[in-house]
């Protein structure tokens, strides 16, 4: 929620060494920073924007995948709801709103909350810097969560967790989650065909 402040902030620094950037917040404006494609999203309740945000970040970090650059995330709380991709292709909006209606009076700890919701996401858990893996790589991240568990904040698309399918699909059967997921969502967790999350080397620094 804090994405526009921080990108304007680091277009300033950057000047025209910034190729381009993508925004996803939750604020309106008319100013938006140079150089930078802005994604209104809705919060807490997933809109399709947040849908178009999430797939040109990762046309673009396609794009510029390579050792030659320099990929900064700027990440702040609110990004679980403001920015996704389904890890599966026919899931659709509506099956993601569904999800988080459940998972908000399912019981469940925002921790487990969120680790269902990074094996459903393309995005999160460290997939969207999966995409550019060749890149070099910074998260500058603005935490809202207890212990500044880093990997957490906006569901970590820099930053893989330490989570594991085991642990999701346990959490989803400690909810009984599969009997009010949509069928889509629950087919997909039953056939086991949830990937794994990616493993990640970095170090995160604390400030």
């Amino acid at each position: 929620k804090a994405a526009l402040p921080m990108a304007a902030t680091a277009g300033r620094i950057l000047g025209d060494r910034l190729t381009a950037g993508i925004i996803a917040t939750n604020e309106r404006t008319d100013s938006i920073p140079h150089g930078f494609q802005l994604f209104t999203g809705g919060h807490p309740g997933p809109n399709d924007a947040r849908l178009a945000a999430a797939d040109s970040t990762m046309e673009l970090l396609q794009k510029y995948n390579d050792e030659g650059t320099l990929v900064l995330f700027l990440i702040s709380g609110g990004g679980s709801a403001l920015f996704e991709r389904p890890i599966d292709k026919s899931i659709t909006l509506a099956d993601l709103q569904e999800v988080n209606r459940v998972l908000v009076g399912c019981g469940a700890e925002i921790g487990e909350m969120n680790i269902v919701r990074r094996f459903l996401s393309a995005v999160k858990g460290g997939r969207l810097a999966a995409v550019a893996a060749r890149a070099r790589q910074i998260s500058l991240i603005i935490s809202d969560v207890n212990h500044d568990d880093l990997a957490t904040v906006s569901s970590g698309p820099s930053l893989a967790g330490t989570a594991t399918r085991a642990d999701c699909e346990r959490i989803v059967e400690r909810y009984r989650l599969l009997e009010q997921f949509p069928a889509r969502v629950a087919g997909l967790i039953r056939s086991g065909r949830l990937p794994e999350m990616p493993i990640t080397t970095a170090s995160a620094l604390h400030t």
